[in-house]
């Protein structure tokens, strides 16, 4: 029998969007489930809501508590989950009716603890599907988060566009009272995990609310982040890992750059937080590598991928991963604008290492593989003139593509 999995919906305030969630929760092909709402103290309909449901799906449970805020919600969903596994879904998002039966599928099929899938911001209801299979990639919990600083970005932070076994919630929780909750605990959970698997096809639908926490004008509350930053870097400290410790510090610098210009100008900060942000930014500054395995991924070099002469949803085979080809594998990523089959570089031991899913050219044919393209991503004309000369020769009939395109 499929084990039972259980998905928490924390629910506040959301009486236009709540009923599209739960829909997509009680609608999905995967059946076996829990569902959990956490009606935090709504003082609108959204409890009413929550409990019309439940009378309909006798796999819903709907808990009524006072407003503690998300953390507190999903916590308490935590401790009354009953499933093998975990999901959240927040109550003005919703999912493919795939969502759980796909995840749940790669996690079964790798073993992994957590499996982590795209998703697709929107401002509406009918978005349109995305209708890829959904390959993966599994990583190491060095290797996520290491990926986590480059190719996979800010998703590998947040809560709700992942599928994790339940046991790893042992003695982890979210910290009630801060915002950016997820930025105090994925960390953890990753950490934990035996291996995590991460698919492109988007099955989460992220709404873009204005009135969201994140849509708000900007509030010194945003800085429990900075606290959330500190503690991941004395966790990489402790464990004694100094590649993620220094990926962590540049995170955090990009972070103050960008927040403390807001600060300054805040009409409620003090002098005295306005200086002590300054002091963090000397530190990091001073005790940060600057190497450029700790940049690559984390700012935009200037090279663009060929989007105008590689269709869109086109399989392509990647041939490069330096500086070139990772910036356009994150591209394509970013956007799941093509689907790479392949990813190959010379050196590939070293960007494994790295957290890329490179393969070696020995491990891959470009003969047996089934892309439409091969793109060159490298900025080295003698180089790509000899490699295209060989892929000819060997008769190789799929489209050649080299263009390095500098903005």
């Amino acid at each position: 029998m499929e084990p039972l999995i259980s998905v928490i919906i924390p629910v506040y305030q959301v009486e236009l969007y709540v009923a599209h969630c739960i829909e997509s929760v009680t609608g999905q092909i995967y059946q076996n489930l829990e569902i959990i709402l956490i009606d935090d103290g709504s003082v609108d309909k959204s409890g009413e809501i929550c409990d019309l449901y439940m009378d309909k799906d006798e796999r819903i449970k709907v808990v009524h508590q006072e407003n503690q805020g998300l953390s507190a919600a999903r916590n308490r969903g935590i401790e009354i989950a009953k499933g093998e596994y975990l999901c959240f879904v927040d109550s003005d998002d919703w999912i493919d009716e795939r969502f759980i039966d796909v995840v749940y599928r790669i996690s079964a099929g790798t073993g992994c603890d957590i499996v982590q899938c795209g998703f697709q911001n929107t401002l509406f209801d009918d978005m349109e599907k995305d209708g890829r299979e959904g390959k993966y990639t599994v990583y190491t919990p060095k290797e996520y988060s290491i990926a986590a600083y480059t190719l996979l970005s800010w998703k590998c932070n947040v809560a709700w566009n992942k599928l994790y076994r339940a046991s790893l919630f042992a003695g982890i929780r979210y910290p009630k009272g801060k915002i950016h909750e997820d930025e105090f605990t994925t960390y953890k959970l990753i950490w934990k995990a035996n291996r995590i698997a991460v698919t492109n096809t988007k099955l989460y639908f992220y709404r873009q609310r204005t009135d969201s926490i994140m849509g708000r004008a900007y509030s010194l509350k945003r800085l429990d982040a900075g606290e959330a930053y500190r503690e991941r870097e004395k966790f990489y400290e402790d464990l004694g890992e100094t590649e993620l410790l220094n990926l962590a510090r540049t995170a955090h610098l990009e972070w103050l750059d960008w927040n403390l210009p807001l600060v300054r100008q805040h009409s409620e900060a003090t002098a005295e937080l306005v200086a002590a942000l300054e002091e963090e930014k000397a530190y990091l500054e001073k005790h940060t590598k600057d190497e450029q395995i700790y940049k690559k991924g984390l700012k935009f070099h200037g090279y663009l991928f060929p989007f105008s002469r590689v269709p869109y949803g086109s399989r392509i085979i990647l041939y490069g991963a330096g500086d070139v080809g990772t910036q356009y594998y994150r591209q394509i990523t970013e956007l799941n604008y093509c689907d790479v089959v392949a990813w190959v570089d010379g050196n590939a031991e070293k960007y494994k290492q790295m957290g890329f899913p490179v393969k070696g050219k020995e491990e891959v044919s470009a003969q047996n593989i089934e892309a439409e393209y091969i793109v060159f991503a490298f900025n080295n004309d003698i180089l790509a003139k000899e490699m295209m000369q060989k892929f000819r020769q060997a008769g190789n009939e799929k489209k050649i593509i080299y263009e390095v395109i500098k903005i």
